[in-house]
């Protein structure tokens, strides 16, 4: 059964890597894989495995290949940044494909071993003595022992299967050339109307299914920010900037103010970080049994072996000794702090922590772009996998699986994702550049704008951290209304659309599986067509 498992394991974990490499480029969101995963994987199993040995087997699977979603969702999140600071460096690293593929392996390899590592330091503390729920893990579990998963299984491949053959007949392949007229790729719903800079486009078709169900899964989520997003473009800063700041070009513009929501929300996060920090440093250095557990999992060879590859990634970078030590602390500290979160509610704060980390960075230690960025995207890889490796472990516990056994298919689930995130993330970019519709790289270009904030019109700058702010008295995530001004408006409207489905339903849940065979298959005919 072993061997089956190890095939299925790395099958799988090819096909969440590039599920959410692309997901995570398109969308300002990274849904979790797991859910996904085992749903197509109870399916396709079942006719390999025995139903007595299936539970643990779809266990060991989907812990192995949830990983590579999340180390495909850190990296698609903050590393396409350097192609807007620092463009001449990254074409340089895209024009050679095996340097681009090992550079961003090399970045998931370190983050990621020290993820999985972190994660067995701190799993007793947060499992057993603080008995943290990890709401993931257990969804997981459920759906692995629940009587009707073959049900919802069969839903997912209704979804799969039906976006597949709706991609094939609008391509117009084979024996459907004649028909293909019966999809537009697009369709003008209105001429194009210039409202101050801001004009409607045509819409898209062809990724329309796609975001409808990130949109329906996501649902008031999503579907709230970027509304006011969009209507904020239309009723607010296509007005101000040709009433009042109309010698100024409206992409720079648009520029400045999206700075300043970015610089408003990271404000506002650091103000709140320190806290939640203290008290991680705190509680360590104040529960003696839980400081000396941890202490003597420090101490190891191998440890002593991922610091190795960190010191030589970062060294290559040309991280100063002091830098290299600061990025390893507070990476450290971040990964845990973002583990507690993620243990009470399900949600990893990625972002939040990894800007935490950059921006003294930026401001004490003088780092470079190039250095900024890749400050962010280890710390975001680091603090998700570890999340990640929890999840799976609070599901390996609920399941009584081999612990030792749980540890390698985590692992091997990594080794996937090193060899295939680059290559994925590389061809996507090739095939579609950044910036475009199909892959906008919101979060990356966010990320980008916080860097770059000192550069631009400080008054303009100043009206979006006001508008920030106001929108984050309203409980909204200004990162997400930041979505919806700066997304394409075909991308804000199909997102909106499908969150809106959620309200034409009373049991939203039910339809997860079908949407979630959706938005996998939207995802992998990206990749065929990057490929075709």
């Amino acid at each position: 059964m072993h061997a089956l498992v190890i095939l299925f394991s790395v099958l799988f974990s090819c096909f969440s890597t590039v599920i959410m490499a692309y997901i995570s480029m398109a969308t300002p969101i990274g849904p979790w894989i797991a859910t996904t995963v085992v749903l197509l994987a109870s399916l396709v199993m079942r006719f390999f495995i025995r139903d007595v040995q299936r539970s643990a087997a779809l266990g060991y699977v989907t812990m192995a290949s949830s990983i590579g979603g999340i180390a495909a969702t850190a990296v698609g999140f903050s590393f396409p940044a350097i192609h807007f600071l620092v463009p001449e460096q990254f074409a340089l690293w895209m024009h050679s494909p095996v340097w681009f593929i090992s550079i961003v392996g090399g970045i998931t390899l370190a983050g990621g071993l020290m993820g999985l590592w972190f994660a067995g330091v701190v799993e007793d503390d947060l499992l057993y003595s603080q008995q943290l729920s990890f709401p993931i893990g257990q969804l997981v579990h459920k759906m692995i022992i629940a009587q009707e998963g073959i049900r919802k299984s069969y839903e997912l491949i209704i979804g799969f299967f039906s976006t597949i053959l709706f991609h094939v007949v609008q391509s117009g392949i084979g024996i459907f050339s004649r028909v293909a007229w019966l999809l537009p790729r697009s369709l003008t719903l209105l001429p194009k109307v210039d409202l101050g800079g801001f004009s409607l486009p045509v819409i898209r078709f062809d990724i329309w299914p796609l975001v409808w169900a990130i949109g329906f899964v996501t649902g008031h989520v999503i579907m709230v920010p970027l509304g006011v997003g969009a209507l904020a473009q239309i009723g607010i800063i296509g007005p101000v900037h040709a009433w009042f700041f109309s010698h100024i070009s409206f992409s720079d513009f648009v520029l400045a103010f999206a700075s300043g929501m970015v610089l408003i929300s990271a404000v506002q996060g650091m103000i709140k970080t320190p806290k939640s920090l203290w008290y991680t440093v705190r509680r360590w250095f104040s529960e003696r049994t839980v400081l000396h557990r941890n202490l003597r999992s420090f101490v190891s060879f191998e440890i002593a072996l991922i610091i190795g590859i960190v010191v030589g990634l970062l060294s290559y970078f040309q991280f100063s000794l002091v830098t290299q030590m600061y990025l390893i602390v507070g990476t450290l500290v971040c990964t845990y702090q973002i583990s507690v979160i993620a243990g009470k509610i399900g949600l990893a704060q990625l972002g939040r922590f990894a800007t935490f980390v950059m921006v003294p960075a930026l401001v004490g230690l003088r780092v470079t772009f190039v250095q900024a960025i890749i400050i962010a995207t280890f710390v975001e890889i680091c603090g998700g996998v570890a999340v990640d490796v929890l999840f799976g472990r609070k599901t390996a516990s609920l399941l009584k699986l081999n612990r030792v056994l749980v540890k390698r298919y985590q692992l091997l689930g990594l080794g996937v994702a090193t060899l295939v995130v680059g290559g994925v993330i590389w061809l996507l970019i090739t095939r579609f550049g950044l910036g475009t519709d199909e892959l906008f790289v919101q979060r990356a270009y966010a990320r980008a704008l916080l860097v770059q904030s000192g550069s631009v019109d400080l008054k303009v700058l100043g009206l979006g951290c006001l508008f920030g702010y106001v929108i984050s008295l309203l409980r909204m995530s200004p990162m997400l209304v930041l979505g919806g001004v700066l997304m394409p408006f075909n991308l804000t409207l199909g997102l909106v659309a499908g969150g809106c489905m959620t309200l034409l339903t009373k049991d939203r849940e039910s339809w997860y599986p079908f949407w979630s065979g959706v938005f996998a298959a939207g995802s992998l005919w990206m990749l065929v067509q990057a490929l075709w």
